[in-house]
């Protein structure tokens, strides 16, 4: 009877030992999804200010052409040149997104 109590407690304790190893993979696993989820929100919270910095750059170098045309030919021909300008520009960036994707 003795040898069957002492593989029983040595089974008992292999499967105790295979939980804790099983409950700190899982930790370490939580661990590194935690630190990935910290970096990849401070990468889009830094993404989005230096978006906001683009956006206010783009609007004050249409700003300073409007002054400068405005100057030269008046505000409403400046807004005219100035927007088909603008419109020129986002079409040339859609052919060449669209060119890119379709080589992909």
């Amino acid at each position: 009877m003795s040898v069957l109590g002492d593989l029983l407690k040595t089974a008992g304790d292999a499967m105790r030992l295979a939980s804790d190893v099983m409950r700190y993979q899982m930790e370490s696993k939580k661990q590194a999804v935690k630190r990935g989820a910290a970096r990849i929100g401070m990468c889009i919270a830094l993404g989005l200010v230096a978006l906001g910095f683009v956006g206010a750059g783009i609007g004050l170098l249409l700003y300073g052409s409007f002054v400068l045309v405005a100057y030269k030919i008046g505000p409403g021909w400046s807004g005219f040149v100035i927007g088909i300008g603008c419109f020129l520009l986002a079409g040339l960036l859609m052919l060449l997104a669209c060119g890119s994707r379709k080589r992909s």
